[in-house]
């Protein structure tokens, strides 16, 4: 996997402004990609030093049309 395609685009919520104050910044990432293939495209990328990477795998909620879901 190229270091481009991992990282994907930033995610600009309320709660991830308020962590830019300390260093923590909050990206989405390619589904495949690894905690160490993470942190070896930002350091390629953005040449910092990445202290720690915490991932998550969020799934999306169930769409509804009326009483249905699915």
């Amino acid at each position: 996997m190229h270091v481009t395609t991992i990282i994907q685009e930033p995610v600009m919520t309320e709660k991830s402004y308020a962590r830019l104050s300390r260093p923590v910044y909050t990206f989405r990432v390619h589904p495949q990609a690894n905690k160490h293939q993470i942190k070896v495209a930002f350091s390629k990328i953005f040449n910092v030093q990445v202290a720690r990477v915490r991932t998550i795998n969020h799934r999306a909620r169930p769409k509804r049309v009326g009483r249905f879901r699915g």
